[in-house]
């Protein structure tokens, strides 16, 4: 039900349903088009949605939250397409490896984040506009400062 057989699926059979490529696709699209001039999105597992799963005003930024099933969901492309965005920030939450209910989500998402922040630099954009977030509490650690941290760089 975490849908990660299809992100690694080689022949491309697994395809998921819940939380699939094209709603998270669809969510993606309803932010950007409501989206405020200082905006940090965060994707998120379930978990480490929490309380920021409605948008919100702090720290003079307007925050999104995008809940995914875990983040291991989250690819390269779609990190990069975001970067293109006026987002000021990309936020990806998630769990430590060893606390991952999916188990291999957080090494996935982590993976992805390599090669999304790999790309940006050859190209010559600044990679820290994606973050990430690693909780070793799951869905104890609350997001609020790493929103802050990420908030005090725009």
């Amino acid at each position: 039900g975490c849908g990660l057989c299809s992100a690694v699926c080689p022949t491309g059979a697994a395809v998921q349903s819940a939380l699939s490529p094209e709603w998270w696709a669809n969510r993606l699209d309803a932010v950007m088009k409501t989206r405020a001039e200082q905006t940090l999105l965060v994707l998120a597992c379930q978990r480490r949605a929490g309380s920021l799963e409605r948008a919100f005003d702090e720290h003079g930024m307007h925050v999104d939250v995008i809940r995914f099933r875990c983040v291991g969901q989250i690819d390269a492309g779609m990190l990069l397409e975001l970067s293109r965005q006026p987002f000021t920030r990309v936020l990806v939450a998630g769990c430590v490896e060893r606390r991952c209910r999916f188990t291999s989500g957080a090494s996935l998402a982590a993976e992805q984040l390599g090669r999304a922040w790999s790309i940006l630099g050859t190209l010559g954009f600044d990679p820290s506009r994606i973050a990430a977030d690693w909780s070793a509490d799951r869905a104890g650690d609350r997001l609020e400062p790493a929103v802050a941290r990420l908030a005090g760089g725009h």
